[in-house]
């Protein structure tokens, strides 16, 4: 069977239909293939945390910056265009510290971002307490940073599909690309399965299989899988009303009355279980945090292939090869930095420049 489109995407993940959303808003007709379900690896694993995630003036955090102010705009844009609500929610965040270390260093980050006019401010252990009062007493004090915020994945990366859908994208599921068609140096489509989609512009958003797409390619796209395992807990009533970062270890409070508990950081190739070890990790350390989590109802555990490249994000054109672009190695902060990916993702297709410095992220 053949088809013939615009832009062809492989990856149905959040970035895969961040940017599906963003071409057929400009009447560009996307086929979105994938092997699997619509979002059901990393961004279904993920927590939905949409945060400050990097510090200073480098081209990574005006990425993280230029995204996270998308959010509430896309998230009504999408509830208007598909009834879904992607419970974006603007909660706040708490990077909370317990040494004198850890305060020195997180008040590097309060002083610089503040002089740069970010909503953020420095909480002492009385004034935390009184805000989350279920943390432990060792806790030294905390940024509260004003903007942070969080969406529920598996609702965000749906409501981007049917909004894509709505406005003429396709999605062709269950089917593994097999084959990236070439003429010349220039790439004209994929072949998945049974299915031969030709197109005028290809663009690889495959996360931890990117590297795959990138052998079919004959282009080495280093990027490579790494397990995150989270942890899921019924708290009612709700123990926390913060996002809440210590360190190595971040939780989440959902509008339901479900706590996430993640993550951790493994190489250990595509294995996608979750491990006793990894639970009891987590666990560990969160009780630390919240001791009164111990009288609460452990639900569930899962695990998802954050895509990692040691060299951060690549995002652009696919040197020596024509019609063809990369998005992907977003590694933790793939929902945060969805929308501003899909978006870029046009502009390089659609207008040949983009709105942003994305030197660094190019192959």
């Amino acid at each position: 069977m053949a088809m013939t489109s615009d832009v062809v995407i492989i990856g149905a993940g959040a970035i895969g239909c961040a940017a599906a959303y963003h071409l057929a808003k400009e009447k560009l007709h996307a086929v979105v293939v994938d092997k699997g379900e619509v979002g059901r690896e990393a961004s279904w694993a993920s927590a939905g945390i949409v945060s400050h995630a990097s510090s200073g003036t480098s081209p990574y955090a005006q990425l993280c910056r230029a995204s996270r102010v998308m959010f509430p705009a896309l998230a009504e844009e999408l509830r208007d265009l598909t009834g879904i609500d992607v419970e974006f929610h603007a909660s706040g965040g708490l990077d909370v510290f317990f040494t004198e270390e850890e305060e020195r260093e997180l008040d590097g980050y309060f002083r610089a971002e503040s002089s740069r006019g970010i909503a953020v401010e420095k909480l002492s252990a009385e004034e935390l307490l009184r805000r989350e009062p279920a943390l432990t007493p060792a806790v030294r004090g905390a940024l509260y940073w004003h903007e942070d915020a969080q969406v529920r994945t598996p609702r965000y990366v749906r409501a981007l599909a049917h909004a894509a859908v709505r406005l003429g994208a396709t999605f062709v599921l269950g089917k593994p690309v097999t084959e990236i068609l070439t003429v010349g140096e220039r790439v004209t489509g994929v072949r998945a399965h049974d299915e031969t989609i030709s197109a005028g512009a290809t663009v690889i958003a495959a996360g931890a299989w990117s590297g795959q797409i990138g052998q079919l390619l004959g282009y080495p796209i280093e990027v490579e899988p790494c397990k995150g395992q989270i942890v899921l807990v019924e708290t009612l009533p709700a123990l926390l009303r913060h996002v809440i970062h210590a360190e190595d270890l971040y939780l989440v409070p959902r509008a339901d009355g479900k706590l996430l508990i993640g993550s951790t950081v493994e190489f250990v190739g595509f294995d996608k279980r979750p491990t006793p070890e990894g639970v009891r990790t987590l666990l560990h350390r969160a009780l630390e945090i919240v001791p009164a989590l111990a009288q609460h109802t452990f639900v569930t555990a899962w695990a998802g292939l954050r895509p990692y490249r040691e060299r951060g994000v690549a995002l652009g054109p696919v040197p020596g090869r024509e019609g063809v672009y990369v998005a992907s190695g977003h590694y933790r902060n793939g929902i945060l930095l969805s929308p501003i990916t899909g978006r870029l993702i046009k502009e390089f297709i659609v207008d040949g420049t983009v709105s942003l410095n994305v030197e660094k992220f190019r192959l």
